[in-house]
């Protein structure tokens, strides 16, 4: 993580560390009761996968062959910045598990500088964890596995009362945000600030993005792309749905070049904010 980035934006270009460059974004300025502010990181290849079908089970995940080490530590940057993340409730039955708790857990070795990091700020070693989950299709007991102090999953009024009374018997608050059958991106993040989190960093992939868009709640998008193109079929792009109508336009506010990964190409890290 030594070897720097490239600042091509704003000029003038300069070398800069990679290890900090999300963290100096300061996130945890932002954001206030009434105003969450709402990020999001995706790693896209050239022709835009921003998942793939895994061969074997048939469930998505970022394309292995553009995952790197280097985007992961902004990404946990980012991750440590938030109050809460917003995860699918495919990703809460994964955690419970005791898969991918790498995804949310800043207690990995090599992290350890993150941890520090909340902690000199007054705030738990981990985020909260929110998972989006209308119809509360989860396992009880949901807490297996890696999971922080607090897990919350955000419903609807139309969800399976018994579902609802089984989960919060287990020690997790279920929340309902909305009357349904659907949540919105307001109704999200307007559920998650009554709580007191209001730096929200969204984990939960194109449908999820999609719905915060459409409610105007994204506040800031990193992208990473990969200059590498994949191929390929069964694949998920940065969003899922309907068209945006009007589409989310987003300026361009940093622009970093990476030379070292992945391997055999290079890779942008874009930091954008929604116009």
């Amino acid at each position: 993580m030594s070897s720097p980035l490239l600042r091509l934006y704003p000029g003038p270009t300069a070398r800069v560390s990679l290890t900090g460059r999300y963290l100096a974004h300061e996130l945890r300025h932002y954001g206030a009761i009434g105003r969450p502010f709402v990020y999001a990181n995706f790693l896209v290849s050239l022709d835009g996968r921003a998942a793939v079908a895994d061969p074997r089970t048939g469930r998505h995940r970022v394309p292995p062959a553009i995952a790197n080490a280097r985007d992961w530590r902004l990404y946990m940057e980012l991750a440590a910045q938030a109050d809460a993340l917003l995860i699918s409730d495919k990703l809460l039955r994964a955690l419970a598990q005791g898969r991918y708790a790498e995804m949310v857990d800043l207690g990995q070795q090599g992290l350890e500088d993150l941890i520090q990091w909340r902690r000199r700020r007054g705030l738990l070693a981990q985020p909260a964890v929110a998972a989006i989950s209308p119809e509360l299709g989860l396992p009880v007991p949901v807490k297996g596995g890696f999971f922080p102090d607090e897990v919350l999953v955000l419903t609807t009024g139309e969800a399976p009362a018994d579902r609802a009374r089984d989960l919060e018997q287990a020690g997790v608050e279920v929340v309902r945000a909305g009357p349904g059958p659907r949540l919105t991106g307001r109704e999200i993040t307007g559920a998650l600030a009554e709580r007191g989190h209001v730096i929200l960093y969204s984990l939960a992939g194109p449908g999820v993005l999609r719905t915060l868009v459409a409610s105007g709640e994204v506040n800031r998008l990193y992208l990473t792309t990969a200059l590498s193109l994949l191929g390929g079929e069964g694949y998920d792009t940065l969003t899922r749905g309907p068209a945006l109508t009007p589409p989310a336009g987003f300026r361009l506010s940093e622009l970093h070049l990476d030379v070292l990964a992945p391997e055999g190409s290079s890779q942008l890290f874009h930091t954008l904010i929604r116009a």
